[in-house]
């Protein structure tokens, strides 16, 4: 199935939203805080954090909208950020999804992301048993994705957020 992708304005919470929990859920340290991060070419990341949203919304069987990537300066544990332009990649946008088959889409996403070998971290229905959130991180990339119905049942938000990368050679993503 080929995903079609539509650009319409999103309202700024809702954007603001959906990329502050990508960035609030992402772990933006390699794994071991002595390791030297790699350098990263922002057009790859972004085409890879594309594809996976587009995996997304074949899974949920329905196009991506409101599609917008931002790099990030990513930040330490303490709130501070390196003078070094080390960056990360956010992600949002959401899918149209009518509320009744809110759920079942979820849990296709699910099944998709497992068998593409995500590791899924939460897997929540909300406390009014038609809502949920979906968490995921990808070992290979080590791509973050969350999923969540919006509470006006009207989309399935998708955020998903790379890890810490330096700045490849002649290229600063933070400026522009």
């Amino acid at each position: 199935m080929t995903v079609k992708r539509r650009h319409i304005a999103i309202p700024a919470l809702a954007l603001i939203t959906a990329l502050t929990l990508a960035a609030g859920c992402s772990t933006n340290d390699p794994t071991d805080k002595d390791e030297p991060l790699q350098t990263a070419i922002l057009a790859e990341i972004t085409q890879q954090v594309t594809a996976d949203a587009d995996n997304v919304a074949g899974a949920a069987g329905t196009e991506l909208i409101n599609w917008k990537t931002t790099p990030t300066p990513c930040m330490g544990a303490n709130g501070e950020f390196a003078d070094d332009d080390r960056w990360y990649l956010t992600a949002g946008g959401n899918l149209k999804v009518a509320p009744p088959d809110q759920a079942a889409a979820l849990q296709r996403i699910k099944a998709s992301l497992e068998e593409q070998g995500w590791e899924i971290t939460d897997n929540s229905t909300f406390a009014d048993g038609t809502r949920g959130n979906l968490d995921a991180t990808n070992p290979t990339t080590r791509h973050v994705a969350t999923i969540t119905t919006t509470m006006d049942l009207q989309h399935v938000t998708v955020s998903i957020s790379s890890p810490c990368y330096m700045p490849a050679p002649g290229e600063n993503p933070l400026k522009g």
